[in-house]
């Protein structure tokens, strides 16, 4: 692995998990369990509905995992103060206490200051997808979070990431998919779409249940790595 200014040149590391320590055998079991909830909605809705229960799954299962003061929301966009605006996001993760610009059937604006990350969520990751949520993320990771309120502290809070210091914690992006191409090919599509791209737009982590992950180094030592779950991939 090179560095060159913010451009960074990628390996992919892949590896076998094979072992059947605990929180192996958790994940697995809640892959298999939201795999079947997507199953079983399939048979009940029409297929231009099927994405919004994919995402409907998705964040439901993350407000039984989320500390109290995050709140998991559908269908949203988020709206930084020197107008930008990202594209409609699947899910965010936002602070409970945000009052949403706007709420129009399940629609809301979200400031920026108050996300802490989005996920997009597919119900096949192919290659096209994998770059169109790639690129919602990084749109989504570009925007300005500069409208906060300073109060005199004599503690400074900072969080050092990606090489950048900031006085705020950078929107985190995940992708979650129920089922997809194998890793390996993911992992092509995935190394070309960072090559170029500053590590700060990455997505941190990208999910595939019963396949596996990209996580752990993409942004700290600029290195995707992929963790294949046994079975195909």
């Amino acid at each position: 692995m090179a560095e060159t200014g913010d451009l960074w040149i990628l390996n992919v590391v892949y590896y076998r998990r094979m072992s059947q320590d605990a929180l192996a055998i958790i994940l697995r079991s809640v892959a298999k369990r939201m795999g079947a909830d997507f199953e079983q909605s399939r048979a009940f809705n029409h297929n231009g509905e099927a994405g919004t229960s994919r995402e409907v799954l998705v964040r439901n299962f993350l407000s039984s995992c989320l500390p109290a003061h995050v709140q998991a929301i559908h269908n949203a966009e988020i709206v930084a103060s020197d107008g930008g605006v990202s594209r409609q996001c699947d899910v965010a993760g936002v602070n409970r206490e945000t009052p949403p610009l706007t709420s129009l059937d399940g629609y809301r604006a979200i400031p920026n200051e108050c996300v802490y990350g989005l996920i997009e969520v597919k119900t096949k990751l192919t290659g096209k997808d994998l770059l169109d949520s790639c690129e919602k993320i990084g749109n989504a990771r570009r925007l300005s979070k500069t409208a906060y309120r300073r109060v005199p502290n004599p503690i400074t809070r900072t969080t050092s990431t990606y090489g950048r210091t900031y006085d705020h914690f950078p929107t985190s992006g995940i992708v979650v998919a129920f089922d997809g191409l194998s890793l390996r090919t993911l992992g092509d599509h995935l190394v070309e779409w960072c090559k170029g791209r500053p590590v700060w737009e990455w997505p941190n982590s990208i999910w595939v249940l019963e396949r596996g992950r990209f996580s752990g180094g993409l942004q700290r030592v600029g290195c995707l790595i992929g963790h294949l779950h046994p079975g195909p991939t």
